[in-house]
């Protein structure tokens, strides 16, 4: 079965055969949850004989998220989107960046210890749970933490993988919802973004603002991408005429203070991932709005 994906903006598009090789898992490794802005990515791994470029793969920035890390990362410098990276004979995609059903289901979680999972995600499907990739896999370097030493007690922190970008919010989130919306997935190369909800205000950029590029999708009536040029972490959203904003829980350092309320826009939720937490679900957008 022929599977292809794209970044969010379309600039990068690729295809891929699935065959008996191929794998698919849910990572939840500290690097991938900030890079992605996402409580965990799920990849599917291909031969890279399965694999075909159909645009813009030149064009993707790669980069290592710290120089122990065994793979290297890439995003699409127009939207941020993460895309492919080719290593060791194989290719493994971000699944969220797929157009359709790639006719495989992951098959466990791995990087599951506490090290590396967040305070506001539970794990509630029956899936095996590994503390790493396999046995033979090297040990996995934790991204190292930006904030600095003086944060105020009571504002949220957090900063992109390479350090770039330090941000705090100032004030409690309002809603903090997983979105299961077709942008969201390609957006942030995931299952689903896990988005704090809050005012505009409520965003301090402590270093690196300048360094961050942004995303406007066509046609869209707010959606943007917020994203650090160098490594592709998804920054939090700024939408000053509407006093909101939107935060990737995955980019924070501290603990948000609130867990997620609920899942939205659950009618277009990704074929391969089940949604098991038990939280209230709406088709579309929350009644009364996001706030």
């Amino acid at each position: 079965m022929v599977t292809t994906g794209s970044c969010l903006c379309g600039d990068i598009r690729w295809e891929c055969d699935p065959g008996p090789e191929s794998d698919m898992h849910h990572c939840h490794c500290s690097i991938c949850r900030k890079a992605h802005g996402s409580a965990f990515v799920t990849f599917l791994w291909v031969d890279v004989s399965d694999f075909r470029w159909l645009a813009g793969g030149h064009v993707l920035v790669r980069y290592r998220a710290t120089p122990a890390s065994v793979y290297e990362r890439s995003f699409c410098p127009r939207c941020g989107a993460a895309g492919p990276i080719e290593t060791a004979g194989r290719v493994y995609m971000p699944a969220g960046c797929l157009d359709g059903d790639p006719g495989m289901r992951p098959d466990r979680h791995i990087f599951t210890g506490p090290q590396h999972n967040p305070s506001w995600f539970s794990i509630t499907d029956g899936l095996e749970q590994v503390d790493d990739f396999h046995l033979r896999s090297p040990s996995l370097p934790i991204v190292e933490s930006h904030t600095p030493t003086d944060v105020p007690a009571e504002e949220i922190s957090g900063s992109c993988v390479c350090g770039t970008v330090v941000f705090h919010i100032t004030e409690a989130f309002l809603k903090v919802h997983h979105c299961h919306c077709q942008r969201c997935q390609k957006g942030r190369a995931a299952a689903h973004a896990t988005n704090g909800i809050g005012r505009a205000r409520a965003v301090k950029f402590i270093e690196g603002e300048h360094n961050l590029s942004e995303y406007k999708v066509p046609h869209a009536e707010f959606f943007k991408q917020v994203f650090c040029s160098t490594c592709g972490s998804l920054m939090p959203e700024v939408y000053a005429e509407q006093d909101g904003c939107c935060v990737s829980l995955g980019a924070l350092d501290t603990d948000p203070r609130r867990p997620p309320d609920d899942n939205i826009f659950v009618a277009y939720h990704a074929p391969w991932y089940e949604i098991t937490d038990g939280l209230t679900c709406f088709d579309e957008a929350p009644p009364g709005g996001y706030a």
